[in-house]
């Protein structure tokens, strides 16, 4: 595969619904152990990678045959709290550097939402070695909120699956995951930036995420839990949360993804 940089508008891509944020939601909020999600979840911009149009401008994505794919970060970012009614022009850029790819995706004029993924293409040998980083206290403060999800079973990311239309196998096939050098299906990285969005927003009720910065450290296996520790990093005149760091942390106290967010309230 050779360096390439690609670009594309696709003029008026439909977008979605409140009944299907509201199902993604749902998903969401009941792994996440909390009552309620968002509206319009941080990664519902997610859901229109299903798009035909857009779609085929994402194969970029797909790793080359006899390797896998390592999603290493996730970006969101929104203007205000998203609406993602109608239609709306779709900006795509992809700079393809193998083995890296990072794919940058613009949701409206003046990027009301903002996307973008880094991933690197690695040998079944090199997945294999991947170990993650463990979790220590010395990450955390003293005001440090610890919640706990529920086992993320495979109905769970079935669900989400059908609602985000992620193609990869890994997510859905023992057998698929460890050709590539996995121990099994894996939770996909964007459901846990959803996850951790649906726990702030219920430790931290009145406040949106406009932005979330996540890098994956290690794989987390489908049917497995995790534990989200939520460290406030800033706060305004009032005491309310603007920054704040997640960890995803695994049994074993080892660390599956890193989230900076910032917060605002309204």
């Amino acid at each position: 595969m050779a360096d390439t940089d690609l670009g594309v508008v696709l003029p008026g891509v439909a977008l979605t619904d409140a009944a299907t944020c509201a199902r993604l939601g749902a998903v969401l909020a009941q792994f996440a152990g909390v009552a309620e999600m968002p509206a319009e979840p941080l990664i519902a911009p997610a859901m229109l990678l299903g798009r035909p149009q857009i779609a085929a401008a994402t194969r970029a994505m797909t790793p080359p045959d006899g390797m896998g794919v390592v999603h290493e970060s996730q970006m969101f970012r929104r203007a205000d709290p998203l609406q993602m009614a109608g239609v709306a022009d779709v900006t795509i850029r992809a700079r393809i550097r193998p083995p890296s790819v990072v794919f940058d995706f613009e949701l409206g004029a003046g990027a009301q939402a903002q996307m973008q993924t880094r991933l690197r293409f690695v040998t079944p040998q090199e997945m294999a070695a991947l170990r993650g980083t463990r979790f220590s206290d010395r990450f955390t403060t003293g005001d440090t909120v610890w919640r706990a999800s529920m086992p993320i079973t495979a109905q769970a990311v079935a669900q989400y699956l059908a609602l985000s239309h992620d193609p990869n196998p890994i997510h859905t096939s023992d057998g698929a995951a460890r050709a590539v050098g996995l121990s099994g299906a894996v939770v996909p990285g964007m459901m846990l930036c959803g996850l951790a969005e649906a726990v702030l927003c219920d430790v931290h009720p009145g406040r949106w995420v406009r932005e979330m910065k996540t890098r994956f450290m290690a794989a987390v296996p489908v049917g497995q839990a995790v534990r989200l520790a939520i460290v406030p990093r800033q706060r305004d005149a009032d005491g309310a949360l603007v920054m704040a760091r997640i960890f995803a942390v695994m049994p074993g106290d080892v660390i599956a993804a890193i989230m900076d967010v910032r917060t605002e309230g309204g």
